[in-house]
């Protein structure tokens, strides 16, 4: 007499009991806004292997970096075959068998060594994916060090040309931590003259550089989105990077994102605070203070944000970015103070040049 169909009774059972299925069979997930996610490198870094804990899709899940997902019995097959890949009819049919076996539908225990085999797979597999991570992260910041040092001063250059056209009252560059490189790869077919900037870690030690592509007139280049163009090479923003225009000789920093941006900062601040760009929001957000920095004052970008049908202010992001990184440095017992912003849409190198329009000299 064939087995009636319980497969509906099987998937609700398994949505009501989910977090009990990830406590068995994928220990070690985290729970955070109402999703379990089972591959975290970190409480921040929470990867893309996600389930649903709540509302009509609970039990549902996927995995973003694999492209693919289902439902809790799916997901059950999924852990079974170490998550190796998408499961397969043979996988499902075996989840079946399993997921009855863990509600108590039929006699027979757990299959403990099924579960324990397909956590040391994915164990496996994620040691495997962390060398090869470890290998193309260095592989990235040899090949960031080898750009760094083909580069030239970027004095008497279009770089100049760049930061003169941009910066009012331009006088130089007052840093070693700026070169520039006159065929950088932007592509694996195209070259262009670019702004290279030196990215330091916490440890005081490079990891990478930040790339400003330019025309060759000295304009900044733009992507097909008209998007002025900025890539960093090696783990930059990952490991708390700073591009540090001038050193922290008293403990106190000034943060901002873009590296042009720092010298409004350096200005408005009358040039006594050494400003530290950290190239974007993500930047900001992760940026680890060396040892000896006791202050940390933030220029953040006064830019807007809209929701989605431009109704209403969402709160900036480069003030979202700072708050971030201002209550982690408070945590941390570093004071902070924020120079105060215009959230016009303008950075602290328009407030600087609206500044020097209106005071000239003076200002300078």
């Amino acid at each position: 007499m064939s087995r009636p169909d319980d497969t509906e009774f099987i998937v609700g059972q398994l949505k009501d009991r989910i977090e009990q299925l990830l406590d068995q069979y994928s220990p070690g997930w985290v729970a955070h806004k109402g999703a379990a996610y089972l591959a975290p490198k970190s409480q921040k870094a929470l990867g893309s292997f996600k389930v649903n804990l709540t509302g009509g899709r609970r039990g549902e899940w996927y995995r973003f970096s694999q492209g693919f997902g289902g439902g809790p019995v799916s997901l059950l097959a999924y852990l079974l075959n170490g998550c190796t890949s998408e499961p397969s009819k043979s996988d499902l049919a075996a989840a079946f068998k399993e997921a009855r076996v863990f509600l108590g539908l039929d006699q027979g225990e757990v299959d403990q060594d099924a579960a324990k085999r397909a956590q040391e797979r994915r164990k496996k597999a994620e040691r495997d994916h962390q060398k090869k991570e470890a290998k193309a992260r260095v592989y990235r910041e040899e090949l960031a060090m080898d750009l760094w040092q083909s580069c030239r001063v970027p004095e008497e250059t279009i770089a100049e040309v760049n930061f003169r056209n941009r910066v009012k009252g331009w006088d130089g560059f007052h840093t070693d931590q700026i070169r520039f490189h006159p065929e950088a790869f932007y592509t694996k077919d195209l070259k262009l003259p670019c702004v290279v900037c030196l990215v330091t870690g916490p440890d005081g030690n490079p990891v990478g550089v930040w790339r400003i592509y330019l025309n060759k007139d000295g304009s900044n280049y733009r992507d097909e989105t008209g998007k002025k163009v900025k890539k960093g090479l090696g783990p930059c923003m990952e490991t708390g990077g700073a591009i540090r225009l001038q050193p922290a000789t008293t403990g106190t920093i000034g943060a901002c994102e873009g590296v042009e941006s720092g010298y409004g900062a350096w200005n408005l601040a009358a040039r006594e605070i050494p400003i530290w760009p950290m190239m974007a929001t993500s930047g900001m957000v992760n940026f680890q203070p060396p040892f000896g920095i006791s202050r940390v004052i933030g220029f953040p970008d006064g830019d807007r944000d809209f929701d989605a049908n431009k109704q209403t202010f969402r709160e900036p992001p480069g003030l979202k970015a700072w708050r971030s990184l201002e209550e982690r440095m408070r945590s941390e017992m570093i004071a902070t103070a924020t120079f105060p912003t215009r959230f016009d849409g303008t950075d602290p190198l328009e407030v600087w040049n609206d500044f020097y329009d209106r005071f000239g000299e003076v200002a300078a």
